[in-house]
């Protein structure tokens, strides 16, 4: 895809658009197939239904049938694998986005989507009288469509792949569920009053809406397979993305646990993520002091939090005040939620009770939808330089398997004998609500108390700005100070001198690029380090002296199982131009279960010129293309010396442009002797 902006060394992509599209619509059909058929379906992360009592009845006439409609669980049951389904599909969906990447997970989201889509449309034919098989299909469908809520991890990854910084948070809210949230539950009140016109179990209903939903699950299939390429892009966007940790699932995991305020983190995050589902609770306890609103007060919270999240996203990229705004956040839940409840003591007496509770609900459900891409963003701050996918991922599981407590929880306080008198068919919903108070009071209280987020991530990149500052200001200096030199005769040697090193780091039209190609040896060894061997695609770049040229080989030996941990191999490469000046490696993500490389050293060798090219490396090998994993040290070697690499003793040539100085994550302008005889 076309370059779209550059920031200093950084890029972004017109193709990020695509990624974020296909991630929304991948969403937004994954919400609207679960919905079709369960019928009291509660708030996941980024899913938000609605429950209809005409839907529970239908739902079970359809797929129980009259013999077995009064003890079906065909509703319930839906229900809850969609929940369990979200719990393992988030540990697996982390390991898979971190070591295959975002791309190929989401097309395997896509894929199960499509696919549960479909075994829910045969499920839904009417002529299949078999109930049994019917149920069976369903509960199938649900289990596959289900599996696609692996793309959960992958929201802050994305942002971090494709956006700059600047961008992140707004990145990570257009990738959750807000806009898509809000859609579907304006479809989900169109759904429930659709399917309370119809309660016999031939009904074509179902099978409509399956179809049109399966026709929507095409879309991001379209997007992720034919218009998206790639998981990262050739370039990154940022400092933190361009040195990207390759540190191990299981690692990271254990790094995630031992880190105190990642604890405090997940804590807060978790209760935030599921106090949401006390918004679906209430929206059906407030019928029981006389309220007859249905859906539509969750319907309304949606749309105001579709907009209201994107907004706050943008502040936060602007001002980078999460804690602040997570905070924030917290108070004005526990406040909101302990206002409705007392509010709710008493009983309807007209349209401005309706006003009130739903505005009440609107601000609770928007600060619960904004915590979730700014809990992201602390945990991944927090927690740099492990992936995001496994921060994110960590942080899901919990929020996840606290959602699913607190489903029985709510209900075991409802159907309890404590404090209240159960009488009715509300039960004691007062001391669920009261629990769903407390719970929401504790988490700001932790949140005051400790949530201290560090901000690793940002510091890394502010330094690694002010890095590249310095040098191009020292750059300056020196272009500044030329001209002072002339006022000095003695100094008639160095002006030249000075002008001959500046002016050759800029290429000009009268360059002249001298081809001499031959055949070059490149032996690489591998580190003797676990994990350190690849089985992706492995790229050497050589960047050459004359017309600043360079040329990416693809190594790879035919019938062999290159770069073992420890191994070293041998290439037979032809190079166009002789006058090297330095090498980079990347890697290709691909389809592989070992993509992590780690290399110790890359040497040159052509036999006819006798030349000699050290590189050493003595570290990770990153995937970015432009640029690569520049060598730490680059030298040129008498060919005699060049073995295993040369030794200490031998005399090492260096030469190093200012391009290479500002980019070369290894080493700078200090590092290096700088000789102008290669």
């Amino acid at each position: 895809m076309s370059e779209e902006n550059v920031e200093n060394e950084y890029k972004v992509y017109t193709e990020r658009w695509f990624i974020l599209l296909a991630t929304a619509t991948l969403i937004w059909s994954n919400i609207m197939v679960i919905a079709i058929a369960a019928a009291e379906i509660w708030q996941s992360r980024s899913e938000q239904w609605v429950a209809f009592s005409a839907q529970i009845d239908q739902t079970n006439m359809f797929f129980c049938g009259p013999d077995g409609f009064s003890d079906c669980t065909a509703a319930f049951l839906s229900n809850q694998i969609y929940q369990i389904v979200a719990v393992i599909v988030s540990i697996i969906g982390m390991y898979f986005a971190t070591v295959f990447g975002t791309l190929p997970t989401l097309r395997l989201a896509a894929v199960f989507n499509i696919v549960g889509s479909a075994i829910r449309l045969v499920s839904s034919i009417p002529s299949l009288q078999n109930f049994v098989i019917r149920q069976t299909l369903m509960l199938i469908g649900t289990s596959v469509s289900a599996a696609a809520q692996m793309y959960f991890v992958v929201f802050s990854k994305i942002a971090e792949s494709w956006f700059f910084p600047m961008h992140r948070a707004s990145a990570n809210v257009a990738c959750s569920n807000s806009r898509s949230h809000a859609i579907m539950q304006i479809e989900q009140e169109f759904i429930g009053l659709e399917l309370g016109v119809r309660r016999h179990r031939n009904s074509w209903s179902f099978f409509f809406m399956n179809s049109i939903v399966s026709v929507f699950c095409l879309l991001p299939l379209f997007l992720l397979f034919v218009l998206c390429r790639r998981s990262v892009p050739k370039t990154p966007p940022s400092a933190s993305s361009q040195h990207e940790s390759n540190i191990s699932v299981t690692s990271g995991i254990l790094k995630c646990f031992k880190d105190p305020q990642f604890l405090v983190q997940i804590v807060v995050y978790s209760i935030n993520f599921a106090i949401a589902n006390g918004l679906i609770y209430t929206s059906n306890a407030i019928n029981y002091q006389g309220y007859n609103l249905k859906g539509y007060p969750i319907a309304i919270a949606t749309l105001v939090c579709m907009f209201s999240a994107y907004f706050v996203g943008v502040i936060a990229d602007r001002t980078r005040k999460f804690r602040a705004i997570a905070l924030i956040n917290v108070c004005v839940i526990a406040v909101s939620v302990l206002f409705l409840r007392l509010y709710l003591i008493k009983a309807y007496s007209g349209w401005y009770d309706s006003v009130i509770v739903c505005t009440l609900l609107s601000i609770i459900m928007s600060c619960c939808a904004i915590h979730i891409p700014i809990g992201n963003e602390m945990g991944v701050e927090t927690t740099y330089p492990v992936q995001e996918s496994i921060s994110t991922g960590v942080l899901n599981t919990f929020g996840q398997t606290w959602l699913f407590s607190l489903y029985f929880i709510l209900y075991a306080l409802q159907d309890s004998h404590w404090i209240y008198k159960s009488s009715g068919k509300g039960g004691s919903w007062q001391l669920s609500l009261d629990f769903w108070v407390a719970v929401s009071v504790l988490n700001a209280f932790i949140a005051l108390l400790f949530l201290k987020p560090r901000y690793n991530r940002l510091q890394m990149e502010e330094e690694a700005k002010a890095t590249e500052e310095s040098i191009r200001e020292s750059a300056i200096t020196i272009s500044l100070f030329i001209p002072h030199l002339r006022m000095f005769p003695s100094s008639f040697l160095i002006y030249p001198l000075f002008l001959t090193i500046v002016l050759a780091q800029f290429p000009n039209n009268d360059s002249i690029v001298h081809h001499d190609g031959r055949l070059w040896d490149v032996v690489i060894e591998t580190c003797d380090k676990d994990g350190a061997g690849t089985d992706a695609a492995a790229y050497l770049k050589i960047f050459y002296e004359s017309g600043h040229d360079s040329e990416t080989f693809h190594l790879d030996n035919p019938g062999r199982n290159d770069f073992e941990q420890g191994s070293r191999d041998h290439f037979k490469i032809f190079f166009k131009q002789s006058d090297i000046v330095n090498m980079g490696l990347f890697w290709w993500p691909g389809f592989s279960l070992s993509q992590s490389w780690c290399v110790n050293w890359v040497l040159l060798l052509n036999s006819d010129t006798e030349a000699c090219f050290e590189g050493i490396f003595d570290k990770w090998i990153l995937h970015y293309r432009d640029p690569p994993t520049y060598a730490t040290k680059f030298h040129r070697l008498r060919y005699a010396d060049c073995v295993r690499p040369g030794p200490s003793s031998a005399e090492r040539r260096s030469y190093l442009r200012y391009d290479d100085i500002v980019r070369n994550s290894g080493g700078t302008a200090a590092d290096d002797k700088n000789d102008d005889d290669e």
